[in-house]
């Protein structure tokens, strides 16, 4: 497929992407964005390592995420198990979390655990809308968000436990245990008390699919805010499980989105086409949606990631850039909690600067390699930007 600027998509090969000249004649496609508000499921993440025996007595799979409620029996055993760490979860949370880090790459202060670094950020400004319980996880979760720089506007619910998720590690296998509590509990009345002062005072709008199963009512409220006012909206797939209505709701919350972001798999569930050509099931998700231009994104593990911007008037898309990630030995992976999340953040830190569709995949594939490196979803505390190198 050919390009305005001599691009070529590059299908399923392993070669990355060629550089040679549209590094530099890819226009900025978009305006700078000073703020960006993430809507999504407030989760504290509880990990440990397990054995044979704990994987077996609770029936766990790791191709699949079992969901309790109020099940105390299985997380207090999780938390008596030596050596659990304490993170904070959920997708938005995560990407929020690393959008923020990322947007303080230049000052070289990118510690999340700290809140003594004194980054001095004048440009940007990264919020976390959802609810908590009150109790001790939705300390965990304020302070986290506090410490990183992304502003808190949380709904406490009382007599509520803080949504969570355990994550049992066996042999770099990770088995997910979540207990969705207090995060369905944000409520409209809390969102119309903010929605002027606190939360339409950003220039995009991120909500998480999963928020959707919940939430469908309050993210149309939002979208319609945001589309009224002519911002941006960034809408992604994560964890939906494409029931008819699931698939419908879908729909009509995409038609205001200006970003569509998610893997390949929930891609192929989302338009039912299972193993087809990335770009039919690009073209028949904007044809899904009402006629707007918009940018999607969609990730397929080594494959790298995919972008496009469809145009609406033409009913098609000049090109699909793949872009590779970094290469990384199966021994140097410590586990794969939050890359897809992490990848966002970097995506959209890049987006929100104003850079080219192709930069802002290439820093996506950076930052989930950083990821990758690191225990759920967590830089390390002196990270350095390097040039990026598919081959290497």
């Amino acid at each position: 497929m050919n390009t305005p600027y001599g691009m070529t998509y590059m299908g399923k090969t392993n070669e990355g992407y060629n550089y040679q000249d549209y590094e530099t004649e890819l226009p900025q496609e978009r305006p700078t964005l000073k703020s960006l508000i993430g809507v999504g499921d407030c989760i504290y993440d509880i990990l440990t390592e397990v054995n044979k025996d704990f994987i077996m007595k609770y029936n766990l799979d790791s191709n699949n995420q079992l969901f309790y409620q109020q099940n105390d029996k299985i997380f207090d055993e999780i938390e008596r198990r030596p050596f659990v760490r304490y993170v904070p979860g959920g997708s938005i949370q995560n990407t929020l979390r690393v959008l923020s880090c990322r947007l303080n790459i230049e000052n070289h202060r990118n510690n999340f655990l700290s809140s003594n670094n004194n980054i001095n950020r004048k440009n940007y400004k990264i919020s976390m809308l959802g609810s908590v319980g009150d109790d001790k996880y939705s300390y965990k979760i304020y302070n986290s968000l506090v410490d990183c720089m992304v502003e808190p506007i949380l709904k406490s619910v009382q007599n509520m436990k803080t949504s969570r998720c355990g994550i049992c590690m066996n042999n770099k296998k990770a088995y997910t245990i979540t207990e969705i509590n207090a995060s369905k509990h944000l409520d409209e009345e809390f969102i119309s008390q903010n929605l002027d002062d606190k939360i339409l005072n950003h220039d995009c709008l991120l909500i998480g699919g999963h928020f959707l199963k919940y939430h469908f009512e309050i993210c149309k409220k939002l979208c319609e805010a945001f589309y009224n006012d002519q911002k941006k909206i960034i809408l992604t797939l994560s964890d939906i499980n494409f029931t008819e209505q699931d698939r419908l709701n879908f729909v009509e919350i995409g038609k205001y989105a200006d970003i569509i972001y998610g893997n390949i798999q929930k891609a192929e569930e989302l338009v039912e086409l299972k193993g087809a050509d990335i770009s039919k099931i690009i073209i028949k998700i904007c044809q899904m949606l009402i006629e707007k231009d918009r940018t999607i994104v969609l990730t397929h593990d080594k494959e790298g990631a995919y972008g496009c911007i469809f145009d609406y008037k033409r009913n098609n898309i000049d090109y699909i850039l793949q872009c590779f990630p970094q290469k990384i030995k199966p021994e140097e992976i410590v586990d794969e909690i939050g890359a897809g999340d992490s990848f966002l953040g970097g995506f959209l830190a890049e987006y929100m600067k104003g850079s080219s569709l192709n930069d802002c995949l290439k820093i996506g594939n950076e930052t989930a390699n950083v990821i990758l490196h690191n225990c759920a979803c967590t830089f390390p505390k002196n990270f350095e930007v390097k040039k990026y190198n598919p081959n290497h």
